[in-house]
């Protein structure tokens, strides 16, 4: 009986990667390019660390999908962050998929591809500042800010970002 179990390997891409990394989809896919059919890769961020959980899971797990979003665990400075929870990435690939974007790179083809809902923990340690400065997080700042100059490109009557920041800063004093 032929084993289907995943064979896959893990790369870091800051400890992996030969130089210095200016495209983060042309990183990750130079990996990629090399794998032989059936092979993955789990893709895992210096600051990022798979739980045995997970581990444990794909030494039996048997592929079906070209590709799979992983449960991450967001923490910040070691604590909890809600605001950036629940999230899936697709970390787990075979030979079949290619990433695009320099940063914030995602997996093409996007569909079909299955699901891990075992976590992989991201500690984003730094930019302490800006977490004391807007403890609400920066999603929901990004988002905020998007939806402000989509406004003013209406010509609607509207605060900037910064005003509004100000606004919110003095409203928590």
């Amino acid at each position: 009986m032929r084993d289907e179990s995943l064979q896959y390997s893990i790369i870091r891409l800051g400890r992996d990667y030969p130089g210095q990394i200016t495209d983060f989809a042309e990183a990750r896919n130079s990996f990629i390019e090399k794998l032989k059919d059936g092979e993955y890769i789990l893709f895992l961020d210096d600051d990022v660390e798979a739980s045995k959980l997970l581990l444990d899971h794909l030494d039996r797990m048997e592929p079906k999908y070209d590709w799979y979003d992983v449960r991450q665990i967001n923490l910040k400075n070691n604590k909890y962050s809600p605001l950036e929870n629940p999230f899936f990435t697709g970390i787990l690939t075979n030979n079949k998929a290619r990433y695009r974007g320099r940063v914030h790179e995602r997996l093409y083809p996007q569909w079909p591809h299955g699901f891990i809902d075992l976590p992989v923990i991201h500690n984003h340690v730094g930019a302490e500042k800006y977490v004391q400065k807007h403890p609400i997080g920066w999603r929901p700042l990004l988002l905020v800010k998007k939806l402000i100059e989509i406004a003013r490109e209406k010509n609607r009557e509207i605060e900037t970002f910064e005003e509004w920041m100000q606004r919110r800063v003095e409203e928590r004093l």
